[in-house]
């Protein structure tokens, strides 16, 4: 089976547009003109040591027809 990690929300989120964009074929240029957002803006948003704002993440992913979950569980 497959095994679970924990990641931060910011970088789970992000790989989720990253995953989104490759299944969809969305290349930034596109994702920038659904999103409004400029390439600059775009660039610290993928940028997986950039604190991205969650209100900006969760945009981006409704724009790619995605939704975020959350489970929270007791500490192993």
């Amino acid at each position: 089976g497959q095994k679970r990690v924990s990641l931060p929300p910011h970088i789970a989120m992000k790989i989720g547009i990253y995953q989104a964009m490759r299944d969809q074929k969305v290349t930034r240029d596109i994702l920038a003109r659904q999103t409004g957002a400029d390439d600059r803006q775009l660039c610290l948003i993928l940028d997986m040591n950039h604190n991205t704002d969650i209100f900006n993440l969760l945009h981006i992913l409704k724009c790619l027809g995605k939704e975020v979950v959350t489970d929270i569980r007791d500490a192993a």
